[in-house]
């Protein structure tokens, strides 16, 4: 059987070091090889989670979607989730409207496919493990309050700059000590510069609840655009609808 080609094309800040390897992992686990599967990475300032910082980080952005439109991509994601949740909605939107005038392809963001997963899933109870500020983490709330998801706890981190350091098993230790498991559906790690997708099969094993992390849900969401039909191991159970 001759393998499908596709070309995905996620634009991702410039200091972010984590998405692109997470990427790669998932399709790793992959449970099929009828596709071939390649990723193609724009990047945009940005290097630390401060409001100036995200909010100006969509400089340089249309040229960005413009190379990857030159790459003949299948679709394109933004791969920031505080980024494009920041402004709220209607700003979110715009981000995918801009890309899509663009690329001529269907786009989405790391914030948009969260929402997506999260209704997939049917949960609207959830706790948040972030790397943000409390300031950050208010707009979060707000974001999930205005697509109808109660968020029961959040624990911010405030790594300003250095999200990507903390390891899998100090974030899996922290969501324990602050028992965001308890009285709800399921458990969102956000940011995409956060090692937050290999501790998803440890979270979803101890508390039998499902766990989603930016880099999952965009990943899945982009699959979903281009309709692809695969399911990955050992990376939740939203892989496995």
């Amino acid at each position: 059987m001759d393998k499908r080609d596709v070309k995905l094309g996620i634009i991702v800040p410039s200091g972010n070091t984590i998405l692109e390897p997470e990427f790669y992992s998932f399709i790793n686990n992959l449970n099929t090889r009828r596709y071939d599967i390649s990723f193609h990475f724009g990047r945009i300032p940005q290097k630390a989670d401060t409001i100036e910082e995200l909010e100006n980080m969509v400089i340089g952005l249309d040229q960005e979607v413009q190379k990857l439109k030159d790459a003949e991509v299948d679709a394109i994601g933004f791969g920031c989730t505080a980024g494009s949740f920041l402004k709220g909605e209607s700003y979110n939107k715009s981000l995918e409207v801009k890309m899509e005038k663009i690329s001529k392809v269907q786009c989405t963001t790391a914030s948009s496919s969260v929402i997506k997963a999260i209704k997939t899933l049917k949960l609207k109870k959830i706790s948040i493990l972030s790397p943000y500020s409390s300031e950050i983490n208010r707009r979060l709330i707000n974001f999930m309050e205005y697509h109808n998801i109660y968020v029961e706890n959040i624990k911010g981190l405030n790594l300003v700059f250095d999200s990507e350091k903390m390891e899998e098993d100090e974030i899996f230790r922290i969501i324990k000590k602050e028992q965001l498991q308890r009285n709800v559906e399921g458990i969102f790690i956000s940011c995409t510069d956060f090692k937050g997708s290999k501790v998803i099969h440890s979270i979803e094993k101890e508390f039998e609840i499902p766990a989603i992390t930016s880099n999952q849900a965009l990943l899945w969401n982009l699959f979903k655009l281009v309709k692809i039909k695969v399911k990955i191991q050992n990376y939740g159970m939203l892989f496995k609808i």
